[in-house]
C-alpha cells in the first residue's frame, strides 16, 4: 500500500509543477509583448517608402518611439502597402496623428514620422471593421510637400511666361 502513495504523491507534484510552469509561462509571455507596446497600422498609397527596412525607427517630435515590425504589399490594391509598427504603450498617438516617410538624405535609409495637429485630438483606439489594430491615416511628406510647391510655382511660371 505505501508505494501506491508515494507514486500518487510524486504524480501530484509532478501535475502540479507543470501546471504552475504553464501557466506561469502564459503570464510572462502576455505581460511582455502586449504590456509595453501598442501595435497601429498605416496604408501608404501617396509616399514611397524606398528605404524602410523593418526595425525602422518610427519618431515624433524627433524622437524615436518606436519600430518598423512588417510591411507587405495589398493583393487587393498592388499601389497600397501596409506598414504595421510597434509604438511605446506611453506615446500619445491621437486621432489626428498622421504618418509619413522621411529619409536621410546622405544613406537613404528611411523612417516613419508621427505629427499630431493641434490641437491633440482623442486617443487613437478604434479599430477599424476587418482589421486588428487601429489605422493611422497617412500624411505629407517635407518632401512631397516641397515638390508639390515646386510643381505649381512651375505650372504658374510656364502660364506667365505664355501670357508674355
Amino acid at each position: 500500500m505505501e508505494p501506491d502513495t508515494r507514486y500518487t504523491v510524486i504524480g501530484a507534484v509532478v501535475l502540479a509543477l507543470t501546471a504552475a510552469a504553464v501557466i506561469g509561462f502564459l503570464w510572462l509571455s502576455s505581460a511582455g509583448r502586449d504590456s509595453d507596446f501598442r501595435f497601429y497600422v498605416v496604408f501608404f498609397e501617396h509616399q514611397s517608402l524606398d528605404g524602410l527596412q523593418v526595425g525602422a525607427p518610427v519618431n515624433m517630435r524627433g524622437i524615436a518611439v518606436g519600430r518598423v515590425e512588417s510591411y507587405e504589399i495589398e493583393p487587393d490594391n498592388i499601389n497600397r502597402v501596409k506598414v504595421l509598427l510597434r509604438v511605446a504603450r506611453e506615446t500619445p498617438v491621437r486621432q489626428n496623428t498622421k504618418a509619413s516617410v522621411s529619409r536621410n538624405f546622405v544613406t537613404g535609409i528611411a523612417r516613419i514620422k508621427l505629427d499630431t495637429g493641434s490641437p491633440p485630438g482623442p486617443e487613437l483606439t478604434k479599430v477599424a471593421h476587418g482589421e486588428r489594430y487601429p489605422v493611422i491615416p497617412e500624411g505629407q511628406s517635407g518632401i512631397d510637400q516641397i515638390t508639390d510647391s515646386a510643381t505649381r510655382l512651375a505650372t504658374s511660371a510656364e502660364g506667365a511666361l505664355g501670357k508674355v
